[in-house]
């Protein structure tokens, strides 16, 4: 696939997205298995986006020792 392909594919979704006349929660509410699972979710991301160590985005290409000086530097 190349480029402008993946470019008007991630448009033509978007645009997808703000023509939706269903209401989106509710949708994603029934998605999840129910609002208590949804509620979990969201109370989970919301857990998971405030720890430090996460927001990192070169976490992921680091090897354990690097991973474990990060930790580290979190810790003290």
């Amino acid at each position: 696939m190349t480029n402008s392909f993946l470019e008007q594919m991630a448009n033509d979704i978007q645009e997808a997205r703000r023509k939706a006349t269903f209401p989106i929660v509710e949708l994603s509410k029934v998605v999840s298995g129910g609002e208590a699972k949804f509620d979990t979710a969201k109370k989970l991301r919301a857990i998971l986006n405030k720890e430090p160590l996460l927001a990192d985005p070169k976490v992921p290409f680091m090897n354990r020792e690097q991973v474990s000086l990060v930790e580290n530097e979190y810790k003290n």
